[in-house]
């Protein structure tokens, strides 16, 4: 069980991964930040990632006091359509 947590959780960062680099190839310059920084994404592997879709309004994080990512929580099919979603309205 231990392993499907870790690949889910990966899926988490990897859509990250991603959707920030599609950003870097359609938003000329992300500036719609839903929320302010992330408190806990310093020195995550994808945190440059977490960031620009922070900043072009792709997430909003999984907590609002403090803004938080939780880079390492499983991805839900839901979260997954909202990115989708918000990525598919940002390029048009």
């Amino acid at each position: 069980m231990n392993s499907i947590r870790t690949v889910v959780v990966a899926l988490t960062c990897a859509s990250a991964v991603l959707v920030g680099i599609a950003i870097g190839y359609t938003l000329a310059s992300p500036d719609q930040a839903l929320v302010g920084s992330f408190t806990d994404i310093q020195g995550h592997w994808a945190a440059p990632y977490i960031e620009q879709i922070r900043l072009a309004g792709l997430t909003a994080g999984c907590n609002a006091n403090p803004p938080m990512y939780c880079p390492d929580a499983p991805l839900t099919r839901a979260e997954a359509a909202v990115f989708l979603s918000r990525l598919l309205e940002a390029v048009q």
